[in-house]
């Protein structure tokens, strides 16, 4: 298992910044984000750390922008499809890492999909999460 170095997140973070930059252009002042539960959660704390303004939503429709921590399968990214594709303007999705070669252009980093990797050091992954995993691989 690989768990990412302080300074990797941190990067990773900042390049996250940068691309929600780059790809918000609406008249609003603020992009709403929709983080996926529960590991996304901390991607806001950690956006809001580095004084990055942005209006955290639960709400998927108002959302310009859905973000997760890892595409594993895709199994997150193609149910949250279902429910944005019909939408006027559907939020763009991001992700710090990528272990799914067809989904590496929504994030920031690519792992290989063999490697077990663990965003923040003190993630918790419940029984259930374990071994969806377990047979993913």
């Amino acid at each position: 298992m690989r768990v990412l170095s302080v300074n990797e997140l941190d990067l990773v973070i900042t390049e996250l910044i940068k691309r929600i930059k780059a790809e918000y252009a609406t008249a609003n002042p603020l992009p709403y984000i929709y983080f996926v539960p529960n590991a996304a959660y901390k991607i806001g704390e950690l956006l809001a750390k580095k004084k990055f303004p942005f209006i955290a939503t639960f709400t998927i429709g108002m959302a310009d922008f859905i973000i997760d921590d890892i595409i594993d399968s895709g199994r997150t990214y193609e149910s949250l499809k279902d429910v944005t594709e019909s939408m006027t303007t559907p939020p763009k999705f991001l992700a710090l890492i990528s272990k799914n070669r067809a989904y590496d252009s929504m994030a920031i980093m690519t792992e290989p999909a063999n490697e077990w990797v663990q965003v923040f050091h003190d993630e918790q992954k419940g029984i259930q999460e374990n071994i969806v995993r377990i047979i993913q691989y």
